[in-house]
């Protein structure tokens, strides 16, 4: 199984058309929270309120602060939670994936739309 990399649009969730672009960010079906990078939070000026304890994929845990963003990806928008990277690449989380309404393809590594599910 190969990465599938996507390009989105991260907005602020009280300003919702001051965004900016983030590249190559990796879609990660095993991550629970989305990842951006610090710059982009910081010139966006997002708040990040709330600490998380979270566990890493080494088996260690890492304290991060949270907070929310709006995602624009191939013309849907979800909000979903973030925190800020000052290293690695940047993240999709398999949450924020759902949101949007797309599932991996791992046979081509790309992103296919569905439908998004409401049960009631």
């Amino acid at each position: 199984m190969g990465t599938t990399t996507v390009n989105m649009r991260v907005c602020r969730v009280d300003k919702p058309d001051l965004c900016k672009m983030v590249k190559g960010v990796v879609v990660d079906t095993g991550a629970t929270v989305s990842a951006i990078p610090a710059a982009v939070a910081k010139e966006l000026g997002i708040k990040f309120p709330v600490k998380r304890k979270f566990l890493l994929a080494d088996g260690r845990t890492s304290v991060k602060r949270v907070g929310s963003a709006w995602i624009e990806l191939d013309g849907r928008k979800a909000s979903t939670e973030i925190i800020a990277l000052t290293k690695g690449r940047p993240l999709l989380s398999v949450l924020a994936l759902e949101s949007l309404g797309f599932t991996v393809d791992p046979k081509t590594k790309t992103l296919k739309k569905q439908e998004v599910s409401l049960l009631l």
